[in-house]
This record gives structure tokens, C-alpha cells and sequence, in this order.
């Protein structure tokens, strides 16, 4: 349900042409310790570091995604729709 009342509103906000910029990242890595919700993100917590050298488009860490979205932000960016690896390429 999450998914499809995501795709609606994006829908609609692209739709009323504004200057937009969606983010779409994979797993977000909090650098920021924190109390993890389940055990899924306690392990997947402390797999990351490893995993991300394998997939490095699966996730960011939750820094690199704020100065992306800075970025684009204040300077711009040509593309409105922004995937795990077009944000990557920001930082």
C-alpha cells in the first residue's frame, strides 16, 4: 500500500510541473547509533559495511543522502527522479 500511495503522490507533484526532486534510495545506513525497530535492521545494521562493497547501489549511508539532497537542493540537478546510484554519483 506504502508503494502505490508513494506513486500516486509523485504522480501528482510531477504532474504540477514544480522543481522537484524525488529521492528513491535503497537501505539507508543511519551513521547515527541508534535503537534499532527489529532484529532485520540489527543485523542488516552490522552486515552493511561488508554488503555495500558488494552492491554498492543496494543502500547509502544516511549522511551521503542528506548532502545529496543539499545539493540538489541549493545548486540543482538535471534529473527529477533520483535512484540509489544517480544519488551515489552526488556525493
Amino acid at each position: 500500500m506504502f508503494a502505490q500511495a508513494k506513486g500516486v503522490a509523485e504522480k501528482d507533484l510531477m504532474a504540477r510541473n514544480l522543481r522537484l526532486h524525488i529521492f528513491r534510495p535503497g537501505y539507508i545506513y543511519p551513521v547515527t547509533p541508534r535503537q534499532e525497530p527489529n532484529q532485520f535492521y540489527r543485523l542488516f545494521r552490522v552486515l552493511y559495511p561488508a554488503l555495500s562493497k558488494l552492491a554498492p547501489n543496494m543502500g547509502i549511508d544516511s549522511e551521503a543522502l542528506a548532502r545529496a539532497r543539499v545539493t540538489a537542493g541549493f545548486d540543482g540537478c538535471e534529473l527529477q527522479v533520483l535512484e540509489n546510484a544517480d544519488i551515489q554519483a552526488m556525493v
